[in-house]
């Protein structure tokens, strides 16, 4: 990393750059790379001189698109040596609006660069591989939230190899992964016991008794989606109810075999529950829920219509 340079000194080379460093106004990323490309080395060089942690990052790289990000990569050997750098300090990562356009090429920069993220956001970055994926986790051990909804072409190996890297993750989504098996959620239950948000919808070969070695493992869970895994029973809301005293949302919804009795337990013992999803449970009826509707749990279906009081008279008047 680039020594700091003398405040004055500094100053003078943000000028050079036409005030843009000061952050008065938004960057102009075209005026960036031609001013990497012009003939005036000098003046790049000086940019170089810049402290980089402290000003070229903050100022100058955070407001580059992806593709800014990239494109002043290839400029030169020691602006790629400036984004890497860049990339190695990064903290976050959220591909998630930008995913259908990246490319294993860039994802691959990503993941030899980055090492120290704490969020990953892969969401529905349906290209990305086993491989890149895994090694990006094995770089980042200090990951705490990981989201790779809808990532098609990994594997439970992944997951594996999370658990057991990855020991302080709080957070993990995988909806519609159906890939996911019972045996990588057991390991992650084994080896992640911070974990607080966890994703599970659609992933349908996921076990009783692994939702419950999770939940007994995890008992500082705040948000859990079990939705649409058809195999899930009233087990499940049994342990939820007796370990997960945080619990402040619950996506049960499609999941057939729950019933009265595994809402009423939820309704009894998880006094920070806020919203309930239970849609699609046809066992699950207003015996269980208007408890919950009372401590104003909000529910994501609609309570049934009382009948007026006018039709309820005229029909003991027998009118």
């Amino acid at each position: 990393m680039n020594a700091d340079q003398p405040e004055d000194d500094q100053e003078n080379q943000c000028d050079n750059f036409g005030g843009k460093l000061k952050g008065g106004d938004d960057l102009n990323t075209d005026q960036l790379i031609k001013f990497v490309h012009g003939e005036d080395k000098v003046k790049v060089n000086k940019l170089l001189l810049l402290p980089w942690d402290d000003v070229l990052f903050p100022y100058i790289l955070d407001h580059l698109t992806w593709k800014d990000l990239y494109l002043l990569r290839s400029v030169s050997r020691s602006m790629m040596d400036l984004v890497h750098c860049y990339l190695s300090s990064l903290l976050v990562v959220d591909l998630a609006k930008i995913g259908k356009r990246f490319t294993l090429q860039a994802f691959g920069v990503l993941s030899a660069n980055c090492y120290n993220l704490r969020i990953l956001n892969l969401y529905k970055c349906k290209w990305i591989s086993n491989d890149l994926l895994q090694n990006i986790i094995e770089q980042n051990p200090h990951l705490t939230h990981l989201n790779i909804s809808c990532c098609l072409s990994v594997n439970n190996n992944c997951l594996q190899r999370l658990a057991i890297n990855c020991k302080g993750l709080k957070s993990i989504q995988l909806k519609e992964c159906c890939w996911t098996n019972a045996i990588a959620v057991a390991h992650l239950a084994l080896n992640c016991p911070l974990l607080e948000e966890v994703d599970l919808t659609s992933c349908w070969e996921i076990t009783d008794d692994s939702a419950i070695a999770l939940v007994i493992r995890c008992p500082n869970l705040r948000r859990l989606s079990l939705s649409n895994i058809y195999g899930i029973t009233d087990s499940v809301l049994m342990n939820v109810a007796a370990q997960s005293k945080n619990l402040e949302y619950l996506n049960i919804s499609g999941c057939w075999h729950i019933t009265d009795y595994g809402v009423r337990l939820i309704g009894e013992n998880c006094k920070k529950l806020e919203r309930l999803e239970v849609f699609g449970c046809s066992e699950v009826t207003e015996r269980s829920l208007a408890f919950l509707r009372l401590r104003g749990v909000k529910i994501d279906i609609q309570p049934p219509q009382r009948p007026r009081l006018t039709l309820f008279l005229r029909h003991a008047m027998g009118h």
